[in-house]
């Protein structure tokens, strides 16, 4: 999940356990609920006054809100698994092309 995602996904949790809605956060932020709603999506980042205000709003620690190395570093091992297995795929793919052209070469 990408930084602004999980940045959304938690501010929408601290406004669902304060029990405030979009309406009212977008009001106090000065925004519209349509923004607040991209926002938690992750579509649309968020201005760092912004985030503060939203952390007070919601009276948690501004902390509580940005994502941890723990969870960058979960997003990063999932983009090198991925890159690992393609990197396999193409170097088996490239070993099986070579082997066909060596005993291709041998038999002419």
């Amino acid at each position: 999940m990408e930084f602004y995602q999980q940045l959304g996904e938690k501010l929408r949790k601290a406004r669902i356990d304060a029990n405030k809605s979009q309406d009212a956060l977008a009001q106090t932020l000065g925004l519209s609920r349509v923004t607040v709603v991209n926002i938690e999506k992750g579509r649309q980042k968020i201005l760092v006054h912004n985030l503060v205000d939203a952390a007070n709003f919601l009276e948690v620690k501004l902390s509580d809100l940005i994502p941890t190395e723990q969870s960058n570093l979960e997003v990063n091992q999932e983009i090198v698994s991925k890159i690992n297995r393609k990197f396999t795929d193409e170097l088996k793919a490239n070993s099986v092309q070579n082997f066909v052209r060596a005993t291709l070469s041998n038999l002419k």
